[in-house]
């Protein structure tokens, strides 16, 4: 299972994924939140985008997956 997050203004966005497909869409509304689906999903990778939070806050609720994140600097495709 991995993670796609995007942190904007009220909420954070969660994308639940297994093989490369999008399973599920949560909304979470605090790092409380964020935590239970670290504990619950497991997940092994962990994409964030963010527009006003602290990346290292959101990092936090996820101690045991791989953290990217994704920035303008973000080299794509």
């Amino acid at each position: 299972m991995d993670l796609l997050l995007d942190s904007g203004n009220t909420f954070t966005k969660v994308a639940l994924c297994a093989n490369s497909a999008i399973v599920e869409v949560r909304y979470a509304e605090s790092k409380e939140v964020l935590r239970e689906m670290g504990v619950q999903y497991k997940p092994e990778h962990i994409l964030i985008s963010s527009v006003n939070k602290e990346v290292r806050e959101i990092e936090e609720c996820f101690p045991s997956s791989k953290v990217f994140r994704f920035s303008p600097q973000t080299p794509i495709p």
